[in-house]
């Protein structure tokens, strides 16, 4: 009869034969460019290039930096309209996906106050199942501090960009992990008038 094996060695074998965690593969530095530029052609031409063969376009347009930042967070920040329209309308679920701070593109928009760009993002991405809508879906979603796009806008007194993503009213009630409201976050900084302008 074969000896017992101790538990904790058999649990270190089990470790043993598990396969390997594949690293996730980023977004390479002709993309980051393209992004940082607004140049989709570029894009385009990268994409064909390094990954043509190997993989569906969406595939390679769904690639991330180390810090999780896809191609319309990237160009968010240089304020490339045109390019995240191209990009969002070859694929939309970019306009909810999460980098590494739970931000989406509608957190990185409301916190550089680039309205037309929160407009683009807004009427191009896929509506979400279970809410009421595209906007509202995006509108509800929520970074690591808990706080959506309208807490984002607020806290930088923003009132074009506050106004416009009250649309959901639901959103204005929502409650960071800080336990304040969008409601709260305008007024605790002396933006009253979001406040008074949202007619509560």
């Amino acid at each position: 009869m074969k000896p017992a094996i101790p538990e904790e060695e058999e649990s270190k074998m089990d470790e043993d034969v598990k396969p390997p965690v594949m690293a996730k593969k980023c977004m390479d530095s002709s993309m980051y460019k393209a992004a940082r530029e607004g140049n989709f052609p570029y894009l385009e031409n990268s994409i064909r290039l390094k990954h043509g063969g190997n993989t569906d376009e969406e595939e390679a347009l769904l690639l991330e930096t180390h810090n999780r930042n896809n191609l319309v967070h990237l160009a968010v920040e240089s304020g490339h309209k045109d390019f995240i329209q191209q990009v969002l309308h070859k694929c939309p679920k970019l306009a909810a996906k999460r980098n590494s701070r739970g931000d989406t593109p509608l957190h990185v928009v409301a916190q550089t106050g680039c309205y037309h760009i929160a407009e683009a993002i807004l009427s191009m991405a896929e509506p979400h199942e279970g809410t009421a809508g595209t906007d509202n879906s995006l509108l509800r979603l929520k970074n690591n501090g808990g706080n959506t796009a309208l807490h984002e806008a607020l806290r930088n007194g923003d009132k074009k960009m506050g106004m416009y993503l009250w649309e959901d009213k639901e959103t204005v009630g929502s409650v960071n992990e800080s336990g304040e409201s969008a409601l709260y976050v305008g007024a605790a900084l002396g933006v009253e008038s979001h406040v008074f302008g949202m007619g509560l």
